[in-house]
Parts: structure tokens; C-alpha cells; sequence
């Protein structure tokens, strides 16, 4: 309901009453709320998106019951090709590996649980434009995960990655690198 008011106002316009309506947004589902909004404003091409994803980088570090919304959110901003994007990849995936799920016994009648994406030991379908960064900056980020399970699903995600834009025909960032620098066997 507030994503979809908020969206609304921004297409009106009218900023002030969508940031009014987002500063309302509980601390508990205000990371989640950014998210949304921006990838509508996004694929919308609505005016304020650099206000909302501002917002969702801010809120990084609050309380986020769905680990899938900083997949979200790194997509995005990758999408976006911003000149933080490491940084901020870098920031997003260190609040993944702090992340832990609620305890399934404590959860209130009605609040949803969310088992840690790396639980299934699978890519974590990050966005294609993560081939564009560079490999050193990739392989450090990976190097500063302390969760190996997660850690093995970015380092999927960039395989599964790098392999569809070889199949594709498309260069990539690492074709240009020394091929004694393999991922793999760093």
C-alpha cells in the first residue's frame, strides 16, 4: 500500500508527499519499502529515484526481514551503473553476511519467515551488469565474506554470469584480464 502511494505521488510530482509517506514507513520494513519504490521508479522511469535509492542505501543497516531485498537492491543499483557501485556492492553484501533470519520460534501470528538465501547453496541471480565491474574488486568483495555458504552463491552468481555473456558473444571484463588471474583459483 505505501509503495504503491508512494509511486503515485512521486508520478504526480509531488515529492514532498511521497517522502512524507516513505518517512512513515516503519523502521522494520523501511529498507524493503525503498527497495520496492525504487525499482518502480526505475522501471517507470519516474522523476526521484536518486532520492529513494539514497534512502535504501541509507537504511542498509536497519532491520530487514527478507535477505532477497538487498539481491534487489544490489541489482538495482547495478542497473543504474552509478560510479559507487562497488562501494555500495560492497556495503550491500557485507549487511547480507551479517544478516540472520529470525528465530521460526519467535515470530508473531502472521510474520513471514525467511530462510538465509544461501541456504540452498545457489546463485544469488545477481544482475547481469555485475560482469562490468572489475574482477579485482569482485574477488576482494568476495575475499571479505566470512559466510563460505553465501560467499559460494555470489561466487556462483558471477559464474553463472561470466558464462552467459561468453555464451552470448559478448566481451567481458574478464577477457580482458591476465588469464593468470583466474577467479577460480583465488
Amino acid at each position: 500500500m505505501a509503495i504503491r502511494a508512494t509511486v503515485s505521488a512521486f508520478a504526480a510530482s509531488n515529492e514532498k508527499r511521497a517522502l512524507e509517506i516513505l518517512d512513515r514507513t516503519p523502521s522494520t520494513s523501511r529498507f524493503a519499502v525503498d527497495v520496492a519504490v525504487a525499482q518502480e521508479l526505475f522501471e517507470k522511469k519516474i522523476a526521484g529515484l536518486p532520492d529513494v535509492i539514497t534512502r535504501a542505501r541509507d537504511a542498509l543497516s536497519s532491520p530487514v526481514d527478507d535477505e532477497g531485498d538487498f539481491v534487489k537492491f544490489i541489482n538495482l543499483y547495478l542497473r543504474l551503473k552509478r560510479p559507487d557501485s562497488v562501494i555500495v556492492l560492497r556495503e550491500a553484501i557485507h549487511e547480507m553476511d551479517e544478516w540472520r533470519p529470525k528465530d521460526p520460534k519467535n515470530l508473531k501470528l502472521g510474520e513471514s519467515y525467511y530462510p538465509p538465501i544461501d541456504h540452498n547453496l545457489a546463485p544469488l541471480n545477481l544482475d547481469s551488469a555485475i560482469t562490468e565491474l572489475e574482477h579485482a574488486d569482485l574477488r576482494a568483495i568476495s575475499k571479505d565474506m566470512h559466510t563460505v555458504s553465501l560467499r559460494s552463491c555470489f561466487q556462483l552468481s558471477l559464474l553463472q554470469q561470466y558464462l552467459a555473456r561468453y555464451k552470448s558473444g559478448t566481451s567481458t571484463n574478464l577477457a580482458t584480464k591476465d588469464p593468470s588471474s583466474n577467479y577460480a583459483a583465488h
